[in-house]
């Protein structure tokens, strides 16, 4: 799906959103992109607490999005009135989710350290040296 996006509703979206030269700032980019992951296709004054709190339980799990920078709220509050075409998930549905997906990379995670690829071992045997 194309990801569409409207900030022309955001107050000062002209310094706000854009840089000097006309482009999208990076942390515009990376609010509008983040609207997919977190499940919310728009920030109000309204949601914008639990906005913050998707986008940061992400960040945790996965990293920065903005280059090694943590997205603040006042980086949230700045962008009310930001909307996308992202389809909008229940917290509820969208917690369950995150959590499925942290528990299988865990579980491949375990078991690409446990069981190496290439290793001919079998489990309970080896060897101490």
């Amino acid at each position: 799906m194309t990801l569409s996006y409207d900030f022309t509703r955001v107050k000062d979206y002209d310094s706000v959103c854009l840089d000097s030269e006309g482009k999208l700032h990076a942390l515009t980019y990376a609010l509008i992109i983040s609207t997919q992951s977190i499940g919310m296709s728009e920030i109000t004054h309204e949601n914008a607490p639990e906005f913050y709190a998707r986008l940061r339980v992400l960040e945790r799990i996965s990293g920065t999005i903005l280059d090694d920078e943590i997205i603040k709220p006042v980086d949230v509050n700045t962008h009310v009135r930001l909307k996308t075409n992202a389809v909008d998930v229940p917290y509820s549905k969208w917690a369950a989710q995150v959590l499925d997906d942290l528990l299988k990379r865990n579980k491949v995670q375990y078991h690409q350290c446990a069981f190496p690829l290439g290793d001919d071992s079998k489990p309970g045997t080896g060897v101490i040296s």
